[in-house]
């Protein structure tokens, strides 16, 4: 697939059917093109950003995202019967955008990313005027990339935090990226981070 010959529209659609034909591998191409870097400015810095070797085994900032776009799908098929939607799907492109903006290397083989949550979720409106998404489309966008950090750490967040997040309308695909990203976050050993599913949606 030629992405870059394509006289590609910025609109949720045309991105909506793009992100039906590809794959987490074809999205990394995607993060090159130009009309993608004026969609999320200097997305192309994701491709490289290295995420250390304590967390995040998988690879890069970019193998990572590829492989949460393409888990997300499996985890929504799993949990709810159905896909991914577009605002689920672009979550998981989005998520961790920030993170060549915010990385620090901590000098014992760790990375971290402070604040990469937040600085993507203050740009998605801006994003969502050029896709020209519905107000309803960008807050749920903005919600689930804002507090995608937040709940992996789901056990440990006060109790008046979870309501919270609980009571929203979007909380259902917060907990499929929190999954899907779990699940492509590889740690020492072949494992991954925890999976909060059961008592985020369940209460279990």
């Amino acid at each position: 697939m030629n992405l870059s010959s394509q006289d590609f529209s910025l609109h949720r659609d045309s991105l909506s059917s793009l992100f039906n034909r590809i794959d987490g591998r074809q999205l990394q191409n995607v993060f090159e093109e130009p009309w993608f870097n004026r969609l999320v400015p200097n997305a192309a810095k994701m491709l490289g950003c290295g995420q250390g070797s304590v967390v995040h085994l998988e690879g890069d900032v970019a193998v990572h995202t590829g492989a949460v776009f393409d888990a997300i799908g499996e985890v929504a098929v799993r949990r709810l019967g159905r896909g991914a939607d577009f605002i689920e799907k672009l979550s998981a492109v989005l998520h961790d955008c920030r993170k060549p903006a915010t990385r620090v290397d901590n000098g014992d083989g760790s990375v971290s990313f402070p604040g990469h949550e937040a600085l993507a979720a203050d740009e998605v409106p801006a994003i969502a005027k050029r896709l020209r998404m519905t107000t309803e489309e960008a807050n749920r966008l903005e919600f689930i990339v804002r507090h995608h950090g937040d709940v992996h750490g789901w056990p440990d967040l006060a109790e008046e935090v979870k309501a919270s997040l609980r009571s929203s309308p979007y909380f259902t695909s917060l907990a499929l990226l929190q999954e899907a990203d779990a699940l492509c976050c590889i740690l020492p050993g072949g494992v991954h981070l925890a999976v909060y599913w059961d008592d985020m949606v369940l209460g279990k």
